[in-house]
């Protein structure tokens, strides 16, 4: 007589462990996130959360002479890494958030054409003087952990000071680009230029 191989929990050993195997290989698949750039995250989506940006004009809204490569989409925010050493990894956990009521949408490696889309864009390694004086108009928050960003032009330099992070903030450079910094993150900050 054969056998007729029915459900039970022979049939389901194979099964539970092909996903957790899966399970596994996806958990080792990720890179691991060093606790300093996750800190660094959590403190990025804070000080976004304390700055606003201006609204756009309806005439930009309505603009169509601007290459479609151009449009920045409003209704998401745009968290931006310019030189990406490693750091969207640890940005990837803030996917899931909002700044207002906008998602965050993590864009890494970001190019010189798409830089206006962002509203917030994190530079890896200090960039050129010339580079910040061209942010100076935008409505962009810029940031960096590079030593003296804020002093030269750049508008939040994460710093640290034995074994804590803190920030300076530019706040002539934030105002200059059309960015609001709330009272209550100027009080915490290092304010460099006021």
């Amino acid at each position: 007589m054969s056998r007729i191989a029915q459900p039970g929990r022979t049939g389901l050993r194979p099964f539970v462990l092909g996903v957790l195997c899966l399970v596994t290989a996806a958990a080792t698949a990720a890179p691991p996130v060093d606790p300093e750039s996750a800190l660094k995250a959590a403190l990025i989506y804070k000080l976004a959360k304390f700055v606003a940006w201006p609204e756009p004009s309806p005439a930009a809204e309505g603009a169509t002479s601007a290459p479609e490569s151009a449009a920045k989409d409003a209704s998401r925010f745009q968290l931006c890494v310019r030189d990406d050493g490693d750091f969207s990894s640890a940005l990837g956990a803030l996917a899931n958030r909002s700044i207002g009521a906008r998602p965050i949408s993590i864009r890494a490696n970001v190019g010189d054409a798409d830089i206006a889309k962002c509203d917030l864009i994190y530079f890896d390694s200090m960039p050129s003087a010339e580079r910040i004086k061209e942010f100076a108009a935008l409505p962009i928050l810029t940031v960096s952990d590079a030593e003296g960003f804020a002093v030269r032009g750049g508008m939040v330099e994460i710093t640290r000071r034995r074994n804590r992070l803190g920030f300076r903030i530019n706040a002539k450079s934030a105002r200059e680009a059309g960015l609001t910094v709330a009272a209550p993150l100027l009080d915490l900050a290092t304010v460099v230029e006021r």
